[in-house]
């Protein structure tokens, strides 16, 4: 660090810290200023002391020296800006440099002196909001950082104090008085109202309205001066590695030309004027408050927390924080979200939300990554085109004897389970299955004495396999119930579906969902199934449009059919043995063999057999050990289809 003797006008380096007490100037610069190369010329360049820029730093010399000090800090005259390493050195060191000094002389050049016979009180007042000083980036630091900082005017005359003048400091800026009395409470602020403070400020360089915000956020990064309006978005990054301050996303897209404002955006603001109504934001400090790890990756920002779908393909994401209005009254905070394949990116930009009035369906916590930016004209490409690459599933909706529950899918990497289609975009092929449970209600039988309604739960799983090379579209499918895969044979490495669905990972297992995929010529797209003491089963049955252009519709159905004089029926334990129980397949992607046990051997099953295996699963009713299968529908009316 040099420091200029106040005495010699001679700069001197010290090391850092530095031991030695030291004033500092804060000031605007003009379009002509004395630099690190000007100050050394000072004894043989007189008419260099013949400028306004010599003046102010003899003036600031001459105020050190009344206060008792030899050195002082100028930052036009005290950097070597030649050097890259020192001036990034500097702008690193500043905010603590601002810190450590014994007094800091702000001079305001367009502030009046106060005129003969003016009341100074009310002169300040009227002039002392409009200088330049509070415009500009680096004087925010220049402001908090020191204990005690000095305001003169044009005359060099002390105008006040920071304490002395807090309140209209605080009017002006936003700055609580608490802060500018103790700096080093600093950290307690939210990080939004922080970034607000820089609302509406302007620096030379576009970069260095980043890099004027360093030490307001005790973080350190290297000066890239060219990069333009990614130096905020690096400054917003070195701070989420040090907060789990989610109020970093609580900004809001300028509106200035609605036309201009995107439909879509990453994660991180672009400039601290997107802050600019978080100045009375305020933290949430109750126990559940959001204290996880925020992780930068290649796919974004990861962090793990609970959406809620608002409808629409929205999310909203709450962010832990309270915006307060004029009247006192909180809204929490929250953001739109929409999910492009395996990231969200922000939706509605210009837009914060209430979470508590936006909540629908609120999602377990859960890791998920967030784009911390976005090229707008990609991306509305790549949501255009993933909205055309989908296979979506359509299921009836409840009525008095059905309702489908518990709808989940693998891989839940490409799944979404609000709007219940998986994403096919950028793949040559997709082998996942969707689990659900059917649950059927029966009113009670006539002539049964106290008869109740009785509620069965039926869990089916429907596996496919999607391949889409060059354009040709190739499908196949089959459902299976829990019951009829229970009683077949299953290789040790299997994960079963029903059971182990949480052992599948987020691309899913692929091995078990090769030995779930249909083989060729063995699809099963119907599944009977009977109710207890009822003399009315159900079909489930699943067709797909594979003719449309995009998406993919996929519709799962439900029929009622009325079968002739069944008795009782079973009882639940023998309900649905399918036909096929003991034989099992093993099956890969493209090919398969079945084989039938029988006691401890294991044969492959004769050729001329029927090859069976988990997609030609039917399901049979039971009548005094005898098996048949129920009699086709006797009416075509009697079916009821919900989903039309």
């Amino acid at each position: 660090m040099r420091l200029l003797n106040v005495q010699t006008l001679q700069l001197e380096l010290f090391a850092d810290p530095v031991q030695v007490p030291y004033a500092i100037l804060s000031h605007t610069w003009g379009d002509s200023e004395i630099s690190f190369q000007d100050i050394s010329q000072l004894t043989d360049n007189l008419p260099l002391r013949e400028t306004a820029a010599f003046a102010k730093i003899q003036n600031a010399c001459n105020m050190t020296i009344s206060h008792g000090l030899e050195y002082i800090w100028i930052d036009t005259c005290c950097i070597d800006k030649s050097s890259s390493a020192e001036l990034s050195e500097a702008i690193n060191s500043m905010f603590q440099w601002y810190k450590s000094a014994i007094v800091c002389f702000v001079f305001l050049f367009d502030l009046p002196a106060v005129g003969e016979g003016e009341d100074e009180s009310i002169a300040l007042h009227r002039n002392f909001e409009h200088c330049r000083w509070w415009e500009r980036g680096w004087t925010l630091q220049e402001l908090i950082a020191p204990a005690n900082v000095l305001f003169f005017d044009v005359a060099w005359t002390l105008r006040g104090s920071k304490l002395e003048l807090g309140q209209q400091i605080r009017e002006i800026t936003g700055i609580d008085i608490l802060i500018l009395d103790e700096p080093d409470l600093l950290y307690t602020v939210p990080t939004a109202k922080r970034m607000s403070w820089a609302a509406n400020r302007k620096t030379t360089r576009v970069e260095d309205i980043a890099y004027c915000l360093l030490g307001i956020f005790d973080v350190n990064m290297p000066m890239i001066y060219g990069e333009g309006q990614k130096a905020f978005v690096r400054l917003q990054e070195e701070i989420l590695k040090r907060t789990t301050d989610l109020s970093i996303f609580a900004w809001q897209a300028r509106q200035e030309v609605a036309e201009k404002v995107p439909k879509y955006r990453g994660l991180l603001a672009t400039s601290p004027d997107e802050f600019s109504i978080c100045r009375n934001i305020i933290a949430n400090e109750d126990q559940f408050r959001f204290d996880d790890e925020i992780i930068l990756s290649n796919k974004g920002v990861k962090i793990t927390t609970g959406l809620s779908y608002v409808g629409q393909g929205r999310f909203s994401m709450d962010l832990d924080c309270y915006l307060v209005d004029l009247e006192g009254r909180q809204t929490r905070a929250a953001i739109y979200l929409v999910k492009v394949f395996h990231s969200y990116v922000r939706k509605s930009p210009s837009l914060l939300c209430n979470f508590e009035s936006s909540r629908s369906t609120k999602q377990p916590a859960a890791p998920i990554f967030l784009h911390t930016t976005v090229d707008q004209g990609r991306l509305a490409s790549l949501v255009s085109d993933e909205e055309g690459h989908r296979i979506q599933f359509l299921f009836p909706l409840e009525t008095s004897q059905f309702c489908f529950d518990d709808i989940r899918a693998v891989p839940s990497a490409y799944w979404d389970e609000n709007e219940r289609f998986f994403s096919t975009f950028n793949l040559g092929s997709l082998v996942g299955f969707v689990r659900f449970t059917v649950i059927s209600r029966q009113p009670p039988q006539p002539g049964r004495f106290m008869s109740d309604d009785t509620v069965e739960r039926t869990n089916l799983i429907l596996a496919f396999q999607a391949d889409d090379h060059e354009g040709a579209h190739a499908w196949k499918m089959t459902l299976y119930a829990e019951t009829g895969l229970a009683s077949s044979y299953k290789p040790p490495e299997f994960i079963d579906p029903f059971t182990g669905i949480d052992k599948y990972g987020p691309l899913g297992d692929a091995f078990s969902l090769a030995t779930l995929s249909p083989a060729v010529n063995c699809e099963n797209h119907e599944l009977r199934i009977l109710h207890r003491d009822s003399r009315r089963n159900f079909v489930v049955s699943a067709t797909c449009d594979v003719n449309s252009a995009s998406p993919r519709l996929l519709r799962v159905k439900i029929h009622t059919r009325r079968e002739g004089n069944l008795g009782p029926g079973p009882s639940p334990a023998r309900q649905m043995a399918p036909q096929w129980q003991g034989v099992g397949p093993i099956r890969g992607l493209s090919q398969q063999r079945n084989y039938q046990v029988h006691g401890e051997a294991t044969t492959p099953m004769m050729p001329d057999e029927p090859v069976r295996g988990l997609g030609q699963q039917q399901n049979y009713e039971v009548h005094d050990m005898a098996t048949s299968a129920p009699p086709e529908p006797q009416d075509r009316d009697d079916y009821y289809q919900p989903y039309q």
